[in-house]
C-alpha cells in the first residue's frame, strides 16, 4: 500500500480526477515538485548552443563489412553498456551532412526517443567520441556559460528528469518524443554552488568509466600480445571461408555438431595449446561453476532484498530491476563474490547479442543477485588471478571458443563438458600478477566512478524536493 499527502490544487490540475494512484506515481510526484519550482528554472532550449537540441533524420542505412570502408554505428541499446561497441559500419559514402550531424561528442547528453526505455537519459563519454548514433536518440548540446553540462545530464538522468520528459510523450502502443517537446523543459536553477558539485561528481564518472574501458581492453590485447594469440575481429571471422565447409576427421562422443569442430575456432584453440594452459574448469570453484539455476523469485522490500539481474541489464552501468528475498536465495549461487567472471549461458548466435560475452562482478555489484541464465567462474584462490582470467574471457578470440562449444536449437547453452575444457593460457605468475593488478587498479576506478554518478544524480534530484 501507497501513503501520500496531495493538495487539493493538485486535483483540480488534474482536473478532479480522484484515482489515488495517479498521484502517488513516481512521475506524478514529480511533476508535482517541478511545477514548484516553475520561476526558479529555465527553459532547455535558452540552455543549447552549437546544434542545440537534436536529433538526425531518418534514412537508409547503408553497412558495410570491412571496417576500414565504414564508420562505427551503435544503437541506443549499444550505448547502455559499460563496454560500447558497434553494432555495424556505415558506409563513408553516405552524404557528409548526415554522418556529421549523427556523430557523437563528448558530454552530449542523449535522451532516448521511442521504445520501451523512452526518455532514458545517456551522456557521451571520451570512450564514445566519434562513433555514429542511431536517428532514434535526441542530442543535447548544453551551453558552457549557461549551465554545467555535467548537472543538466543529472537533472534529466534523475527522477524528476526523466518524470518531465515522459510527459511529454505521445503516441499509441509505441510512444515516441520528438526534440521540440523538450524546447519548453523547465530545468531547475537552484544554487550555481549545487550545479557546479554536481558537474564534478558526474565528470569523475565519465573520465573514470573511460579509463576503465581503456585499461580493460590495453589488458585483453596485453594477454593476446604475451600469450601470442591471434584475435580475429568480426570482418576476419566472417570472410574466412573455411566457414563454409570442412573436412573433419577428429569427431568425439561429445557432439556430432559440425560448430563444435569450426576450423576457425580450431586455429585459436590450437594456438593456446601450444604453450603452457589450463583447462578453465580446473580453475573455478566447482560447485558455482554452471550456467543453469532455477529458483522461486519471491519479492521483498529492498531492506530485505537482493537486486535481481539479467544478462541484458548486467551490462549497464546503472543496472535496474526487481528486488527479491535474500532469505529466498541463499545457498543458491546466485550471489557470488567480487572477482567472479560471469558469461551468459543461454542466447542466440546474433553477433550482437550477449550469449558468451564475459562480465566481471566488482565489489559494487557483488551484492547483486545475477540470474540463472550465466556460467559462474568463481577464481580458486591461488590458481589464477580474477583480473587475468577475465582479461582474456572477455576477448574476441575467447568469445569465438565459447560461441564454438555452443549446442542447442533456437536457444544455445555452452556444452558443459566443453566449457569445463576450455583452454585458459597461462603465463608466469609475475606477468600474470601484473595484469591482475592492472585490472583491480581500473575496477576500482570504475566503482568510484559509478558512485560519483549516483551521488549526482541523488544530490540534484533531494535539492528539488527540498527546494519545493
Amino acid at each position: 500500500m501507497r501513503v501520500g499527502r496531495v493538495e487539493s490544487a493538485d486535483i483540480a490540475s488534474a482536473g478532479w480526477r480522484l484515482t489515488g494512484g495517479f498521484y502517488l506515481s513516481e512521475d506524478e510526484r514529480g511533476a508535482r515538485a517541478l511545477r514548484k519550482l516553475r520561476r526558479k528554472s529555465d527553459r532547455l532550449s535558452t540552455l543549447v548552443s552549437g546544434r542545440g537540441i537534436f536529433r538526425g533524420p531518418i534514412f537508409k542505412r547503408q553497412y558495410v563489412e570491412d571496417p576500414t570502408l565504414g564508420l562505427p554505428y551503435v544503437s541506443p541499446n549499444d550505448l547502455d553498456r559499460v563496454f560500447v561497441e558497434p553494432s555495424g559500419y556505415l558506409s563513408r559514402k553516405l552524404p557528409a551532412d548526415l554522418l556529421e550531424t549523427l556523430e557523437l561528442h563528448e558530454r552530449y547528453t542523449l535522451v532516448t526517443c521511442s521504445g520501451m526505455s523512452l526518455g532514458k537519459a545517456l551522456l557521451v563519454r571520451e570512450d564514445m567520441n566519434g562513433l555514429i548514433a542511431s536517428h532514434d536518440l535526441i542530442r543535447i548540446e548544453a551551453s558552457k556559460e549557461k549551465v554545467p553540462s555535467g548537472y543538466l545530464y543529472a537533472f534529466l538522468a534523475g527522477r524528476h528528469g526523466r518524470a518531465s520528459i515522459r510527459k511529454q510523450t505521445y503516441g499509441g502502443s509505441v510512444k515516441h518524443i520528438e526534440p521540440e517537446h523538450l524546447f519548453d523543459l523547465g530545468i531547475p536553477r537552484i544554487n550555481v554552488t549545487l550545479e557546479e558539485k554536481a558537474h564534478r561528481l558526474i565528470e569523475t564518472f565519465s573520465k573514470g568509466v573511460a579509463h576503465y574501458v581503456a585499461e580493460m581492453r590495453a589488458a585483453t590485447a596485453e594477454v593476446l600480445a604475451q600469450c601470442g594469440i591471434s584475435s580475429p575481429d568480426l570482418f576476419q571471422w566472417s570472410v574466412d571461408g573455411r566457414r563454409l565447409g570442412w573436412s573433419e576427421r577428429r569427431l568425439s562422443s561429445e557432439s556430432l555438431r559440425a560448430m563444435n569442430y569450426d576450423p576457425r575456432a580450431g586455429d585459436i584453440r590450437r594456438q593456446i595449446l601450444k604453450g603452457k594452459h589450463s583447462s578453465l574448469g580446473s580453475l573455478c570453484e566447482p560447485s558455482l561453476f554452471k550456467g543453469k539455476i532455477i529458483f522461486t523469485r519471491v519479492d521483498a522490500e529492498p531492506e530485505f532484498a537482493a537486486l535481481l539481474v539479467g544478462q541484458r541489464k548486467a551490462f549497464r552501468p546503472r543496472p535496474d530491476g526487481r528486488w527479491i528475498s535474500k532469505k529466498s536465495i541463499r545457498g543458491l549461487g546466485l550471489q557470488v563474490p567480487a572477482g567472479t567472471t560471469l558469461i551468459p549461458s543461454h542466447g542466440t548466435l546474433g553477433e550482437n547479442e550477449l550469449y558468451c560475452r564475459a562480465l566481471m562482478v566488482t565489489p559494487r555489484s557483488a551484492g547483486y543477485a545475477y540470474s540463472g541464465d550465466f556460467f559462474r567462474c568463481v577464481p580458486l584462490t591461488d590458481a589464477i588471478p580474477p583480473g587475468y582470467l577475465f582479461a582474456f574471457l572477455r576477448s574476441d578470440a575467447a568469445f569465438r571458443l565459447l560461441r564454438s562449444i555452443s549446442t542447442g536449437g533456437k536457444q544455445q547453452e555452452q556444452h558443459p563438458t566443453m566449457m569445463w575444457n576450455l583452454p585458459i593460457p597461462r603465463l608466469s605468475a609475475e606477468q600474470e600478477a601484473a595484469i591482475d593488478a592492472r585490472v583491480g587498479g581500473a575496477t576500482k576506478v570504475f566503482d568510484a566512478a559509478l558512485d560519483s554518478e549516483m551521488s549526482a544524480i541523488e544530490l540534484v534530484d533531494q535539492a528539488i524536493e527540498e527546494a519545493s
